[in-house]
């Protein structure tokens, strides 16, 4: 063994670094082989008193030993041994090393000081703290960025990350409210088509129910229903479609069926249809029909006042039941219980409930859509819900959507008319118009009008200042805006100007331009 490897040793032990780096120099260039070298150049560099320290060298350094070691002659190995250089003291400067270079990455606390250590001490028993460091430190950076993108970065890039569920949990949050941040039907329908793994499917298909089925229309509940056969809210919208289409079990027997309530919905519609009476039995009341025979048994504390001297046409009861008011089917189901004074049907599908300082609206199948204190709540075309508070007016939905962004005066209908007021003028509608507003969320009512008349059932007159127009049933414009006088004839219209008179007939053949400075009728 090189006797400059003996010196060396004996040199640090004194702690006299200088001639120990010369000693190990010397040692290198008689014998480059021999492992003790590379052994006694890694404790050179690890000490801190010397000028030149650097952990990642002596790295190196004690790497080349381990290698040259598992190569070295036995005599070598036994010499070396002598001086305690052995595969033992290797593996423990080695962990030393590691450890010393995971404490100044620690000092450094950064992105690439844990990807440094990482990247040079990938078998260091540390090596798993800086990966979760390191990661921890990005996601904090991601964190701030908050946007899908950054999160989608983070999963992809640092996997086996700790904070890779969060960061996935965020990322579909994030990427669903940005791609649907308009809230229409269209972005959610795309959404879903481009996410169909999405976990806010139940969240986005509930809204794609209650937005395409603003209009109440049976045929939006069947397009829902085919679309989505495997929703959550498959049965939200076959009830709904129950009621809106009256009750036309047969038509849409498939989709009571799927839902598995066809029968329920059955022996429901057979009942409603049966007058009942009341009855009282061991101090409990129940309902018959005009038949005599039981339909729910006596089992109410109290009833609505008015059973007891009427035939019962309603399709739901109020009752109480153990000291709670609640309403049922003639099924017996229970549609609603809590504090309430009174309810009262509301269209063909709602019930409305009156509490003692709010209302609220209760579908028929069970689902509330709204609460709150209002004056009134009104059904129009079986259609629409209008809620009245303080002289103002709010259009709802069937499933409970605000549906205009506006509040108005007044709402009024006249004939096939819809009329709305807002600051004392005027907008028309119809049925048909005012769900394509309603859907087409850039169109706007148009108060522009200062007063309005019916006439003969399917026209209306529209003042404006001077002027005068005529709308028909579908909202075409029959005699344009003008200053005029509009009359009504039969099969026609009259208009007076300065100029004279105009003749609008549905049967006789000449140019409506045409002026007359008399007409007798």
């Amino acid at each position: 063994m090189s006797q400059n490897i003996k010196k060396a040793t004996k040199f640090l032990e004194k702690g006299d670094i200088e001639k120990f780096e010369e000693t190990i120099l010397k040692a290198l260039e008689k014998d480059s082989l021999n492992p003790g070298v590379d052994f006694l150049y890694a404790k050179l560099y690890l000490l801190p008193s010397f000028d030149k320290s650097n952990v990642d060298i002596a790295k190196t350094y004690i790497s080349k030993a381990s290698i040259k070691y598992s190569s070295a002659e036995s005599k070598v190995l036994n010499e070396l041994n002598e001086l305690k250089i052995n595969q033992k003291s290797i593996d423990s400067l080695t962990l030393l090393i590691d450890k010393n270079a995971y404490e100044i990455a620690l000092k450094k606390n950064s992105v690439d000081s844990y990807e440094n250590y990482m990247k040079k001490y990938p078998k260091s028993k540390n090596y798993n703290n800086a990966f979760d460091k390191r990661n921890a430190l990005v996601y904090e950076s991601i964190k701030k960025l908050n946007t899908w993108r950054a999160y989608q970065y983070f999963i992809q890039s640092f996997k086996g990350a700790k904070e890779i569920g969060e960061a996935k949990e965020r990322y579909e949050r994030l990427l669903y409210e940005e791609k649907t941040k308009d809230k229409t039907l269209g972005s959610y329908r795309l959404f879903l088509s481009q996410n169909k793994n999405t976990p806010f499917r139940d969240e986005i298909e509930k809204n794609i129910l209650h937005i395409s089925t603003e209009s109440n229309e049976e045929k939006e509940y069947v397009n829902f229903l085919e679309s989505f056969p495997n929703s959550k809210y498959y049965t939200e919208a076959v009830e709904y479609l129950y009621y809106t289409s009256n009750k036309n079990i047969d038509t849409y027997k498939e989709y009571f069926d799927r839902a598995g309530i066809y029968d329920s919905l059955k022996n429901i519609f057979e009942i409603e249809l049966t007058p009942f009476l009341a009855f009282y039995e061991n101090d409990k009341y129940g309902f018959i029909d005009t038949s005599g025979n039981t339909a729910i048994k006596p089992k109410f504390s109290s009833i609505k006042k008015e059973y007891l001297c009427q035939i019962i046409l309603d399709d739901f009861l109020l009752v109480n039941q153990d000291n709670e008011k609640i309403i049922v089917n003639k099924a017996g189901d229970t549609i609603y219980k809590g504090n309430l004074i009174d309810a009262e049907t509301l269209g063909n599908s709602f019930i409305k409930i009156i509490k003692e300082n709010e209302m609220e609206l209760v579908h028929k199948s069970g689902k509330l859509i709204f609460s709150g204190k209002i004056d009134n709540a009104y059904v129009i075309g079986e259609k629409f819900i209008l809620i009245e508070l303080d002289e103002s007016y709010e259009l709802l939905s069937f499933t409970g959507r605000k549906l205009l962004s506006s509040k108005f005066d007044d709402v009024m209908q006249e004939g096939p008319f819809l009329i709305f007021e807002k600051n004392e003028k005027f907008a028309v509608s119809n049925y048909n118009n005012l769900s394509k507003i309603i859907k087409n969320k850039k169109d706007k009512l148009k108060f522009i009008y200062d007063d309005f008349e019916l006439v003969n059932t399917k026209g209306l007159i529209c003042f404006t200042e001077n002027t005068e127009e005529l709308l028909d049933n579908n909202l075409n414009v029959v005699i344009e805006k003008a200053k005029q006088n509009i009359y009504p004839i039969d099969k026609g219209w009259i208009t007076k100007n300065d100029n004279g008179f105009k003749i609008f007939s549905y049967t006789l053949d000449f140019k409506f331009s045409r002026e007359f400075q008399n007409i007798e009728h």
